[in-house]
């Protein structure tokens, strides 16, 4: 596989953020064989942690698709963002959110009315 250019790798995260669960599988779709490599090139082009870039563009998905459909089970989340199960996603949300998904979600939902 051809070597992406650094610059496509945010537009290749959000597409395929249900298939990347790690800066290593990250950097495969990117065509990178070293996941230091594509680390360093990315930090020194967007001026940011790689897996920073992974966990907030995640993050920013489970939001958005809470938002757009509230009756979304956890599972089917956790699925489309590229968690195992609802046990990651709880893990996941509980971490850097501070909440539960559940609650997340109801949160969502009241700012938005």
């Amino acid at each position: 596989m051809k070597v992406k250019s650094i610059r496509e790798a945010d537009e290749i995260l959000a597409q395929n953020i249900h298939s990347i669960r790690t800066v290593t599988e990250w950097a495969a779709f990117m065509g990178y064989h070293d996941s230091s490599f594509f680390s360093r090139r990315y930090r020194n082009h967007h001026n940011l942690v790689a897996v920073k870039r992974l966990t907030n563009t995640r993050m920013k998905q489970i939001e958005t698709l809470m938002k757009n459909n509230t009756a979304i089970l956890n599972y089917e989340l956790a699925r489309r963002v590229g968690l195992r199960d609802e046990q990651d996603l709880y893990n996941f949300v509980s971490y850097h959110r501070g909440c539960s998904p559940t609650k997340l979600k109801q949160e969502l939902s009241s700012s938005r009315g």
